[in-house]
């Protein structure tokens, strides 16, 4: 009995430190999780609350990683600032290698059950240093502010959207060579559902990858608004717009004969680096009298047009609470490219058929483009406070015109502008007549066009 009760007390001696030592490892392996939970925890994991959709991301498969950049600098400088706020209070002697003035790129996750919740985020510097934001301090930041990211109610594009020609990686020094959405949502898209009057133009969005364009004259050719009795009724994305011309005349201020209009149809495409245009208008498409022409004695019209551009986006200017004169902080676009058109010159008979009598020369329907866009960064109202455009075509044998758009936005949803194109040369066409080698010579002269903006 003696012997047993020996046996089982160096038996139990024996197990304890087995038990002991089990328990310590297991201890040892638990203490990151125990002492930083969140650090080894995804985000999208704890963080249900923070859910939100975009739909921009509904064909996102489940479990899918979706990475933005935050264009819009103020957006950035804010949620940063916040991030630090908590980081030096939860930790007053961190070493901050975060900055306000660092630019942001998001990863967030779609969830099995739909929306998108946040998974990390990444402050790049001006050196070009990647950094990535502590989760322990973002789980403990403001939901408001993590929702305010995941909206993405500012200016922002995909990673792999970004202007580096479609190459698809980390690109550290993006936000110095600015991403061209800025400028294409100002003067091609427009992030607003309705967008009424700008240069004017009207661009309603059906959906949030297509909408409904109209817009007056032809101002990738060098006649804008009313320097071209046209108007261009279209479906647009933000890459592609295809659409109808008719003949339609907008009224403005005006010094000149503008081109004259007729039925047809074109398509333009921009995308970050490369874009043009194709187009063409025929007088026979409809029937006799069916056009009110400027002059129908003296029929001007552009029956074809190709155009072809590069470009390229950088951020220009200074932040606001930066001392100091010079531009506000924004996007600067610059397009250089060529375009190929014709200009027909005809008159209509008694019988109201069109009658040609010339064509423009080949070498002066070859022209260089030069054109620059500007928009400031938004505001916390998500607006976009100034607008300026300038655009210069210049032809071989001297035809060429210089045009510019400024506009201000008063409040949200209303701004207004100006516009104006100047022709300083015109063209001579022959005109049999008058006489047999005899000129009617062509002034397109200026034009000039106030409106008013409203979106909603």
């Amino acid at each position: 009995m003696n012997n047993f009760q020996n046996t089982g007390s160096s038996t139990s001696i024996m197990i304890r430190p087995r038990i002991i030592l089990q328990l310590l490892i297991l201890i040892i392996w638990s203490m990151p999780i125990l002492i930083f939970p969140q650090e080894y925890t995804e985000l999208y994991e704890t963080m249900d609350e923070w859910i939100y959709d975009k739909d921009e991301d509904i064909f996102l498969e489940p479990g899918q990683i979706v990475e933005w950049a935050v264009i819009d600098r103020e957006q950035s400088r804010y949620f940063l600032k916040k991030y630090l706020d908590v980081l030096t209070d939860m930790d007053p002697m961190a070493n901050l290698q975060i900055q306000e003035t660092d630019e942001m790129r998001v990863k967030a996750v779609k969830k099995e059950t739909g929306g998108t919740v946040l998974y990390s985020v990444n402050a790049i510097s001006r050196a070009g240093a990647l950094n990535e934001l502590s989760k322990t301090v973002l789980v403990n930041m403001s939901v408001k502010d993590i929702k305010r990211v995941l909206e993405r109610k500012y200016e922002w594009d995909y990673i792999n959207n970004l202007d580096t020609g479609f190459i698809t990686g980390d690109i550290i020094n993006v936000f110095q060579e600015r991403n061209y959405k800025q400028c294409r949502d100002a003067f091609w898209w427009t992030h607003r559902r309705v967008d009424f009057g700008f240069f004017p133009r009207i661009i309603l969005r059906v959906t949030p990858r297509y909408a409904i364009n109209l817009e007056f004259g032809r101002e990738e050719i060098g006649y804008p608004v009313n320097a071209s009795r046209t108007l261009n009724i279209g479906l647009t994305t933000e890459v592609f717009n295809l659409y109808l011309t008719v003949p339609s005349a907008y009224p403005g201020i005006s010094n000149g004969h503008p081109l004259d209009g007729a039925y047809g149809g074109g398509l333009k495409f921009d995308s970050p680096r490369f874009g043009g245009s194709i187009s063409f208008q025929d007088l026979d498409f409809v029937s006799k009298g069916d056009i009110t022409y400027f002059d129908s004695e003296h029929i001007i019209y552009n029956d074809y047009s190709g155009q072809l551009y590069w470009s390229f986006t950088n951020r220009v200017g200074k932040p606001e609470d930066e001392p100091g004169f010079g531009m506000p902080l924004g996007s600067l676009r610059i397009f250089i490219g060529t375009t190929l058109f014709s200009l027909v010159y005809g008159y209509q008979d008694e019988n109201a058929e069109f009658i040609t009598l010339d064509r423009s020369q080949k070498m002066m329907a070859l022209q260089g483009l030069l054109r620059a866009e500007y928009a400031t960064d938004m505001d916390e109202n998500y607006i976009n406070k100034w607008r300026f455009m300038s655009q210069l075509n210049l032809g071989l044998t001297g035809l060429g015109s210089v045009q510019f758009s400024a506009t201000r936005s008063i409040i949200q949803w209303l701004s207004v502008s100006a516009s104006g194109a100047y022709f300083w040369s015109g063209v001579d066409f022959l005109d049999s007549r008058l006489g047999p080698e005899e000129t009617y010579r062509w002034e397109p002269g200026w034009y000039f066009n106030p409106s008013i903006s409203i979106y909603f």
